[in-house]
């Protein structure tokens, strides 16, 4: 387990190597390049801001009015508010969160938290008494509160289907039921599928990630990230 603050460098894998992904080696050299190219292209590990406000105001800087939001496509205004006819949204059950803009953690705060002491043993901390693991490592664990502000993990999503994506880890869901009009945006009880346009992007950030802060995917995860990392949009 991770002890307050502390976490190590890991290789871009699930604890394997890329034979797991089934990639021949020139995919996998691929992988590789373009991955070193967009890290150097944005935030340095120094550079993040300390904690999820922080983060927030560096995401909106980068992802201004007129910039599609990451599962549906969609535009949004000066007031970050969603332009449906932009994209075909169309919410489930209308409420305040179906037509404003969140941002949403691509990998889920409690992948970030899996592992630390702040997030499995809070009862340690007399300062987290009363408090959710999330709130517990804000305030005990610097480290956790860097992951969670990261700009990079942060990308502009639709209230609703923040909502209904959760924690669950993204996957891939049979079936092609549109249950928000023709967003490409599917759910399961174990998993969400992101449309095919943002599944590379997704697949960076999940394994830029991984580096950062020495998280781990199961084999089956990996290699799927793997395979959208290579997948034409």
């Amino acid at each position: 387990m991770r002890g307050v603050g502390k976490t190590g460098l890991h290789t871009l894998s699930n604890g394997g190597s890329c034979r797991h992904s089934g990639k021949p080696w020139h995919v996998v050299a691929l992988f590789a390049l373009t991955l070193a190219l967009w890290v150097a292209a944005g935030f340095a590990r120094a550079d993040t801001p300390a904690n999820f406000s922080q983060g927030k105001r560096a995401a909106r800087a980068a992802h201004p009015p007129g910039t599609r939001t990451l599962y549906c496509g969609c535009l949004y205004d000066a007031g970050w508010r969603i332009i449906p006819e932009s994209c075909g949204f169309s919410p489930e059950r209308e409420t305040v969160r179906s037509w404003r803009v969140e941002w949403e953690h691509v990998v889920p705060a409690s992948k970030l938290g899996e592992g630390r002491a702040c997030w499995e043993e809070r009862d340690r901390f007399a300062q987290c008494v009363g408090k959710s693991r999330r709130e517990c490592c804000r305030l005990v664990d610097p480290e956790f509160a860097r992951a969670e502000g990261d700009p990079l993990n942060l990308r502009p999503a639709v209230g609703e289907l923040n909502a209904a994506r959760g924690n669950r880890p993204m996957g891939e869901v049979e079936g092609e039921a549109r249950r928000w009009g023709s967003c490409d945006f599917e759910t399961s009880r174990a998993a969400v599928e992101p449309p095919p346009a943002s599944r590379r992007e997704i697949a960076l950030i999940h394994l830029v990630m991984g580096n950062r802060y020495g998280l781990t995917w199961p084999p089956d995860q990996f290699a799927m990230l793997l395979d959208w990392l290579s997948d034409e949009p």
